[in-house]
């Protein structure tokens, strides 16, 4: 077993590479947000790390928004951006949607007070939890979780 960052924090455990896959558990201030479903289809799930990434080293991309924002706690603008009064901005501040393996989780980066804020509701949870996150960290977390991923593929199953 792999952790990249940290359960507490924002982090990854992986398992070994067997032949079904490679089980990742996604954590987030101590909660897995990949409960019912830790084994993602690779393929699919590694680009959208890179793609988050990407997104992460430019933290303007969600900075953007928060003026659309700034009437709003960030419980309130979660529920704004959960809703269907918002799609533009649900689309640009969604985030952890990663394919079925983040399906039970709904997540948003939230820009409040120049901060992005990981923003997230586990499905029949009844209120969102959040804790700041520095653009630049976060991505290089994701980074060095998709590179171990990769090697893990790398090796032969067990």
């Amino acid at each position: 077993m792999r952790i990249v960052g940290s359960k507490d924090a924002v982090g990854f455990v992986m398992g070994e590479h067997q032949p079904e896959g490679i089980a990742v558990e996604v954590w987030a201030g101590g909660q897995c947000l990949t409960p019912f479903d830790a084994l993602p289809y690779l393929p699919a799930f590694l680009p959208r790390l890179q793609a988050s990434e990407a997104q992460l080293r430019h933290p303007s991309t969600f900075l953007r928004h928060e003026g659309e924002l700034s009437e709003h706690s960030i419980q309130d603008a979660f529920a704004l951006l959960a809703g269907e009064a918002a799609p533009e901005l649900h689309r640009a501040l969604r985030w952890l949607d990663w394919g079925p393996t983040t399906d039970d989780v709904l997540c948003f980066l939230v820009p409040s007070a120049g901060k992005l804020h990981l923003t997230w509701k586990m499905q029949g949870e009844p209120c969102a939890r959040s804790m700041p996150v520095d653009p630049a960290d976060l991505a290089d977390l994701i980074a060095h979780a998709r590179r171990t991923l990769e090697d893990l593929l790398m090796r032969p199953t067990s």
